[in-house]
């Protein structure tokens, strides 16, 4: 029943507006709620709530002290955080535990606020709590400043604060190696966070886990703390790992895990197996650093026989990511940028997408020279100066390729053993190493790795249609003739699909183009691997198409112009029917992502039977994996205009959707004399590349 007598939810008792909680790196939960009174389930509004840490663990600051004098405090910060989690108690806890608690949160805090220089505008205000002591400053005379009980405390309180804390020697023990512990904190959540977007995970396969994990295998098999962890333990990693410094705003994290004087300070400290984890990076940038250190291993040897490795793309992109700060979308842009750094890298995500792209493209290289390395390292027991351990083989970016990459793997394993066969086999016969470059396997192993790190061709997809020969020519010709990277053109012909299997769908009546369908294959004919360009062979480019794929980003499964287009004719190029659905000419140019898990639903059964609603339509994905890319770069002719003055609007390719100068019908279109000139510049060169 309607209390209120109003069932239309505009009454007096309307819910008030909830305002969310903008606390920092609390944890999320989504609730379904309504109010029966006001509205209905089919109106029930999704509200999103930030969970705080509980509040026991809030952290208590001592009012007014400079973080330089935090060493010499320690004391207070531990009977802060004693008398919080007294007034606040986990369910079950006794007064042995709550003090052992209280300790790691105190010494925890004390370190870090000493060693991070945290002032009280770094702690998140939500897991803040009120103080308990003032700190008055060094007095004339006295080699500390002093602590003091905040005013408007209750008589119980006060009586509390009062009382020293007092430590048996096991106590005292325990905390000198929470001391030393504490120094990896900050970093080490400043790491998970990067590698795993969380400040702790307890699971043991993560790598958040073993990082904290690493600290305890250093210290606490002490006797010092062992018996002292006891039962306690779990409640100790949590209070040590998570709970101690969560409430630290996570920029100084990100800053002290990035920070290579901060590893050499742990180092120093004794903290070494903290900063073996140190400087923190993303997953695809620690590869892209791997991939670089395994090929500067191996460039010397490969430049012996005339084999070449770069990887300066790589190392620029490395060093882009790096030059951008953690947690930053909208950074200052980069002095003396790079021209090539793509346009899209603004910020730290966009240039970890285009490290990745890179990892990517290169990870069968990558995987064969990851081989070559093994076997070489297992034939002349390979080590590190000062007897340790080979650090290329136990790089788990690398250990990746020898699983995910094997039959590169293998290759180049096998192909060390060619070379060293034949590099015993020159010396047998008087020569030197050099000399085994005439051998034929030698010269593979070296060809094979003489574009290693750099990128790969570009592969754009041309649909082909016999009656538009023409048409494929010349926009073949006007890509390459201005693209500044290498490009690889290859036609889409239906005819060499159904010969090799890969096509056999029956002719549709709405079909006006032999690839109308066969488009789809692109992730299928580029192998899944990498990014690939589908484009109808009616286009005419008149700009850099680097400039196009400078605009990829990694996090989308396709990127195409999303055109709104109601065609006004009823038939286009040679009389074709023109046709009219929802999301029409976006699949005409496709920056297609092929190695995107949602494109390998595209197989050559898919593309076969679907529909075409189904596949014009992007129907495999969701519209947050459709990116979008300028209209300029598939500009309808007789559609999209030209704004005077405004470069923003001029085209940078032509597609004549309706039909091109090559049709009768339509030799009179607009721009038709660009395209007319395209055309003559192609004869004239296929003429004289006949003629030489």
């Amino acid at each position: 029943m309607d209390r209120d007598g109003n069932s239309s939810g505009t009454g007096n008792n309307a819910p008030t507006e909830f305002t969310p909680w903008e606390g920092e790196d609390l944890p999320l939960m989504e609730v379904q709620g309504f109010d029966m009174r006001n509205g209905s389930p089919e109106s029930a509004c999704r509200l999103l709530v930030r969970l705080p840490m509980a509040q026991g663990y809030h952290w208590v600051p001592v009012q007014g002290m400079p973080p330089e004098a935090a060493m010499s405090h320690i004391d207070a910060f531990i009977k802060s955080q004693h008398m919080q989690l007294m007034a606040h108690p986990p369910a079950g806890w006794t007064p042995d535990r709550i003090k052992k608690i209280a300790i790691c949160l105190g010494i925890s805090r004390a370190v870090a606020t000493a060693n991070h220089r945290i002032q009280l505008s770094d702690i998140i205000p939500e897991e803040r709590a009120s103080p308990v002591f003032n700190y008055r400053p060094l007095a004339a005379g006295a080699t500390k400043g002093t602590t003091e009980i905040v005013p408007g405390l209750s008589d119980e309180e006060r009586a509390f604060a009062a009382l020293p804390m007092e430590y048996t020697d096991e106590e005292k023990a325990a905390m000198a190696v929470l001391m030393r512990c504490s120094l990896a904190t900050i970093p080490l959540q400043g790491y998970s966070l990067v590698v795993c977007g969380q400040h702790y995970l307890s699971d043991k396969g993560t790598r958040s886990r073993k990082a904290f994990a690493a600290v305890e295998r250093q210290f606490w098999g002490e006797p010092a703390i062992k018996d002292w962890l006891g039962a306690d333990i779990e409640q100790i990693q949590d209070a040590m790992w998570l709970k101690a410094t969560h409430p630290v705003n996570v920029t100084v994290k990100y800053g002290a895990c990035t920070s290579q004087e901060l590893k050499v300070q742990l180092v120093t400290a004794g903290v070494g197996l903290a900063a073996a984890w140190l400087p923190a990076m993303e997953p695809e940038v620690r590869a892209g650093t791997c991939y670089i250190a395994l090929f500067d291993v191996l460039r010397p040897l490969f430049q012996m026989f005339g084999g070449v490795v770069k990887t300066d793309l790589l190392e620029l992109a490395v060093a882009t990511v790096q030059a951008y700060p953690f947690g930053t979308e909208n950074p200052r842009e980069l002095q003396n940028r790079d021209k090539r750094i793509p346009l899209n890298v603004v910020n730290r995500r966009t240039a970890v997408h285009w490290v990745s792209s890179l990892v990517n493209r290169n990870a069968k290289i990558a995987a064969e020279c990851y081989g070559f390395y093994i076997a070489m390292s297992d034939r002349t027991q390979m080590s590190t100066a000062g007897g340790g351990f080979d650090t290329l083989r136990c790089q788990l970016s690398l250990k990746k390729l020898a699983t995910n990459q094997f039959p590169a793997y293998r290759a180049g394993y096998e192909k060390y053993g060619d070379y060293a066969a034949d590099v015993a086999r020159a010396r047998s016969r008087g020569g030197d190493a050099r000399q085994a470059m005439s051998c034929s396997c030698v010269s593979k192993v070296v060809s094979a790795f003489n574009s290693c790190g750099e990128m790969a061709n570009f592969k754009v997809f041309v649909g082909y249609d016999p009656r538009e020969d023409i048409a494929y020519e010349v926009c073949r010709h006007s890509i390459l003739k201005k693209a500044s990277i290498p490009v690889e053109i290859i036609p889409i012909k239906q005819s060499e699909l159904r010969k090799n299997g890969l096509y056999w769908r029956e002719k549709d009546q709405y079909e006006s183009t032999e690839f109308s369908f066969s488009r789809f294959l692109t992730p299928k004919l580029a192998n899944y691997e990498g990014w690939a360009m589908f484009v109808d062979c009616d286009f005419l480019y008149l700009a850099d198409i680097k400039e196009l794929r400078d605009l990829i980003d990694e996090k989308y499964a396709v990127m195409c112009v999303q055109h709104e287009y109601v065609p006004k004719e009823a038939t286009k190029m040679d009389g074709a029917v023109q046709t009219v659905y929802p999301r029409k000419n976006w699949s005409s140019m496709v920056l297609y992502n092929c190695g995107h898990p949602k494109n390998s639903v595209l197989t050559p059964e898919a593309v076969n039977t679907e529909t075409g609603a189904f596949l014009h339509r992007f129907q495999w994905l969701q519209d947050d994996e459709i990116g979008s890319i300028p209209f300029v770069w598939n500009f309808l002719e007789g559609h999209n205009k030209v704004v005077e003055n405004d470069p923003s609007t001029f085209p940078k390719a032509i597609h004549y959707t309706r039909g091109g100068p090559w049709f009768e019908a339509w030799k009179n279109c607009a721009f038709a004399d660009l395209w007319l000139k395209e055309r003559d510049e192609y004869q004239n060169d296929a003429k004289k590349a006949i003629t030489n």
